[in-house]
């Protein structure tokens, strides 16, 4: 089984540089559905991932990938104004444009910041991925869908948190199949993710 993933982040370039986005993706998938093969798409920033992307999941599809899943930050670095209806009939109507079916097995998956906020849904996530940190120091965040992840990261991390493969890969420790219920019950994006995988999987 092959996933395509449609990303809006840079290509690392290599193993050991990984772009977070990536890195996450895989990790998640490898839990839920061991063996799949991962094909993933770089656009670089979201108003080009959503003017892109119907060319790019075509593709996806031709090379026998499963499915696609487009997913995109709906907050921006430079902030303003966002919508995620107004990204969602973007993206759908681009890949309209590319002639792919209603029904074709494309998902969308919008999240309020990035990736790394499903690192803090659960705090035992953290607390299991950096051990040198004192627990009774690591503290539940409430509107985590509403909070910047990588502030917040960078305390625990005692320097600019900055999605390294490095960084990433320590906080990959703490995100264990155990935790995916909890984390599904409180967040909708990481839930989202986990069905849509668990949808390519039955396909």
């Amino acid at each position: 089984m092959k996933i395509g993933l449609i990303l809006e982040c840079q290509d690392g370039g290599a193993p050991d540089r990984m772009n977070a986005d990536e890195l996450v993706g895989r990790h998640v998938i490898k839990i839920i559905a061991p063996g799949t093969e991962v094909e993933p798409v770089f656009l670089n920033r979201k108003p080009r991932l959503i003017d892109e992307c119907g060319v790019y999941a075509k593709q996806l599809l031709a090379n026998k990938c499963c499915c696609v899943i487009i997913i995109w930050d709906l907050y921006p670095l430079w902030g303003g104004k966002v919508c995620m209806k107004r990204d969602r009939d973007a993206v759908l109507k681009n890949l309209k444009d590319a002639g792919i079916p209603d029904d074709a097995p494309v998902y969308l998956l919008c999240i309020s910041y990035e990736l790394e906020t499903w690192f803090i849904v659960d705090r035992q996530v953290l607390i299991d991925a950096l051990p040198k940190v004192k627990a009774d120091k690591i503290k539940r965040v409430r509107n985590f869908e509403r909070t910047d992840p990588k502030t917040i990261l960078s305390n625990y991390f005692r320097s600019p948190y900055r999605g390294t493969t490095k960084q990433v890969r320590q906080l990959l420790k703490g995100l264990k199949k155990e935790r995916f219920r909890k984390i599904q019950r409180k967040c909708t994006s990481f839930d989202r993710f986990v069905k849509q995988i668990e949808t390519c999987k039955s396909l």
